[in-house]
């Protein structure tokens, strides 16, 4: 019905449709697509929007092959549009994303491999759960809170396959309320992506990941990870979408791509129901794949997602050379990961990120093979290829609430402004400032420069309880750089994370770090204040401090740190390969 006044509004030339009251059921095999409006004026006046679609098994495909034209909603090239004012929601009494549940019974089993489980009780859905009799697939755990509205200790996920329709770990029925799950334990007869990093059983975590957990604990359960997704925004211009609440979508909130310019998100909202859907998002809630920046997003709000709240980033590449004007990519995702089309600009940088000053132009694409339309330098046995025809740079994010999500906020840009905007009990990192690859599966962020973070409050971060691992350095804000094994970090480019200021911001009660600046030059760290009320039970004894390495040219200044007597107190620590530090005004 949507589709037809949509189609009706275009033939027309219509400037605006507003949608009748009540609830539409979009339970059809594909989302709702706007595509070439220009001028256009989407009106949702308070709808809400019930959507359900079966995840697809085969062929079954990794995460960064995901196909951005089955979202919920797929908005596309078009020019000086609103959409907004109305609701989304999933159809949680056929197709659950997540189950509420506490644990009843472990077993773990010492004398037989892979045959310890956890039974768990599924709340909220009354005397059958809806996947009773048929699969009940379990790709990912958290440990919350008795009432799931927190998240409970990191070190009790399970992560059982993240592609979509995966049937993670083997399960069995008990009753229609109770199932029996196997962490880490393959079922071949269910389905399950076949490739590197897919799910393979293992003996020692089954073991551990069933010993993780006691009778009573509380966990969430999700059946779903990447999948459809929300919103596609493709390629549009002079875009808002605006007034927008989010209760659930199976896979990305928002994902970004294409060409999308100058566009504007205004009042969305990511908040389950109630806590009988604990969760909002399956995945990421706002992802930019791909854009052309100039991203405006105000009163952003999101709770109970699962992966990275926020992830603002453009992907590169890993690439040899393999003739005078070719690279073929040899990074193990392939060139699907990352392909531009003939034309695009590309840029060359060297292993530790250090500029060739080469430049050029791309003349043709075939399968992993890139040709250029000039000679290519030398040097190297491989480069990183930037597509600098696009870039996620210039992007404000202000007066928004990130809260009780699974991950952590990457602003993987240049151009940034964070301002006036809470992180509060994130179970990783709340903000991350990186570039990062590896030869394998991530390539992930054309450099940060030009990066403000002002006035913003940092309470309760990294619930998760991990430390000084690769995605958790146990810090509300990092800048850190990403790097194969044979590349050393004091060899890297400094200037690829620099011109970074933080002014005006407090943190609260952090459970090590405030801050870690692991990687980066020309940073200014200002007038803030850290409060450490000794009162949060993980907090580590480096808690409130900061700590550079491989750092150049940094300024703290004037900052205040406000601590009760019989707490430690923190820190500065200095590590290696820091030159440039001017510490004064502090109190």
């Amino acid at each position: 019905a949507i589709e037809r006044a949509l189609a009706a509004a275009k033939k027309s030339g219509a400037g605006r449709l507003v949608l009748a009251p009540g609830v539409y059921r979009c339970f059809g095999p594909k989302g709702i697509f706007v595509e070439g409006f220009e001028d256009f004026v989407f009106d949702g006046a308070g709808a809400e929007l019930v959507f359900r679609r079966a995840p697809i098994t085969d062929p079954m495909v990794p995460s960064w092959n995901h196909d951005p034209s089955r979202a919920n909603f797929v908005i596309r090239n078009c020019r000086r549009m609103r959409i907004g004012g109305f609701d989304m929601d999933w159809d949680w009494r056929t197709a659950p994303l997540a189950t509420g549940a506490r644990v009843t019974k472990v077993h773990v089993d010492e004398t037989r491999d892979c045959a310890s489980f956890v039974e768990f009780e599924l709340l909220g859905h009354g005397a059958r759960h809806p996947y009773y009799g048929g699969l009940c697939p379990v790709q990912h755990t958290n440990k919350m809170s008795a009432d799931f509205t927190r998240f409970g200790e990191r070190n009790s996920n399970w992560w059982m396959g993240t592609y979509e329709g995966e049937a993670g770990a083997k399960s069995e029925w008990v009753d229609p309320v109770h199932v029996r799950v196997y962490p880490s334990v393959y079922d071949p007869a269910t389905p399950h992506w076949g490739g590197a990093n897919g799910i393979r059983s293992n003996a020692k975590a089954n073991r551990k990941l069933a010993s993780d957990l006691k009778v009573g604990d509380s966990v969430r359960l999700s059946h779903r990870y990447y999948g459809k997704g929300g919103f596609t925004l493709d390629s549009n211009e002079d875009f808002v979408l605006h007034d927008v609440h989010v209760y659930a979508c199976f896979g990305f909130g928002i994902y970004v791509d294409g060409s999308q310019r100058n566009w504007m998100l205004k009042n969305v909202i990511f908040k389950p129901r109630d806590l009988g859907h604990p969760i909002t998002c399956s995945a990421d809630t706002l992802h930019f794949s791909h854009s052309c920046g100039g991203a405006i997003v105000d009163g952003f709000y999101t709770s109970h997602g699962s992966d990275d709240s926020i992830n603002v980033h453009d992907r590169f590449t890993v690439a040899k050379p393999t003739g005078t004007r070719e690279l073929s990519v040899i990074l193990q995702r392939g060139a699907v990961y990352f392909t531009p089309k003939a034309g695009h600009e590309v840029e060359l940088r060297r292993p530790t990120y250090h500029a060739t000053g080469w430049r050029g132009k791309v003349v043709s694409v075939d399968g992993a093979r890139l040709t250029f339309d000039r000679d290519l330098p030398s040097g190297e046995p491989y480069y990183l290829v930037f597509d600098r025809s696009a870039s996620c740079d210039r992007v404000i994010f202000r007066n928004a609430v990130i809260e009780d999500n699974e991950q952590r906020c990457l602003f993987n840009a240049s151009d940034v402004t964070i301002e006036d905007c809470v992180f509060r009990r994130t179970n990783g990192d709340a903000v991350r400032l990186l570039a990062d690859y590896t030869m394998t599966y991530w390539c992930e962020g054309t450099g940060v420069t030009n990066l403000v973070v002002r006035n913003c409050r940092f309470e309760n971060c990294c619930t998760g309880q991990q430390h000084d691992c690769p995605w958790n350095m146990g810090a509300n804000l990092v800048t850190c750089l990403g790097l194969p094994p044979a590349v050393k970090i004091a060899d890297a480019d400094k200037s690829f994370i620099s011109r970074i200021l933080v002014e005006g911001c407090t943190f609260k009660d952090s459970i090590s770090y405030a801050a870690s600046f692991d990687f980066g030059s020309d940073i200014l760290f200002r007038r803030n204040t850290i409060k450490e009320s000794g009162m949060r039970p993980d907090r580590l004894p480096t808690a409130g401090s900061i700590r550079l390495r491989h750092v150049a040219n940094a300024c703290f200044e004037d900052n205040r740190f406000v601590v009760p007597e019989g707490v430690t107190k923190p820190s500065f620590l200095v590590g290696e390969d820091v030159t440039g530090l001017t510490i004064h005004g502090n109190k």
